[in-house]
């Protein structure tokens, strides 16, 4: 049986004779984690997690989640100066994701919280709530 995270290959839609493919559905950060631990024979990574395991899995010359209006991105109720981002404390979803990694180049020692990925926008737009709240007492 072949393990695999990749949404590409959901049971039953890929067929290859003498073998068995189980799809996953993780966040990121579990991928990097489970990587290093050689659970799949197949996945998805962070860019950032292959020197950590690189000694389990060899590249592939397919996917990739990095692009312009893509990722990784910072996400925010209203804008921000670059100056300004790097006095936020920034919600990350890993420590071995390449977006924590880009976030270190741009803002070497920023503040970081690791936030599952799925609940990074829903924690921003609480964010917005509570700044719409106080600019209004504040009015």
């Amino acid at each position: 049986m072949m393990h695999s995270c990749f949404m590409a290959l959901p049971p039953a839609k890929v067929r290859v004779p003498g073998l068995r493919f189980t799809h996953a559905l993780c966040d990121i950060e579990t991928l990097n984690q489970k990587a290093r631990e050689g659970v799949y024979d197949v996945t998805a990574i962070s860019f950032h997690a292959y020197p950590y395991i690189q000694d389990l899995y060899a590249l592939m010359s397919c996917g990739g989640s990095v692009g312009e209006g893509y990722g990784p991105m910072i996400v925010s109720p209203r804008p921000f100066t670059q100056s300004e981002i790097k006095e936020k404390r920034i919600a990350v979803p890993g420590t071995l994701t390449t977006a924590y990694l880009a976030l270190q180049l741009f803002a070497p020692g920023i503040e970081t919280e690791v936030v599952p990925f799925d609940q990074i926008f829903r924690r921003c737009s609480r964010a917005s709530t509570k700044l719409d709240s106080s600019s209004t007492k504040a009015s």
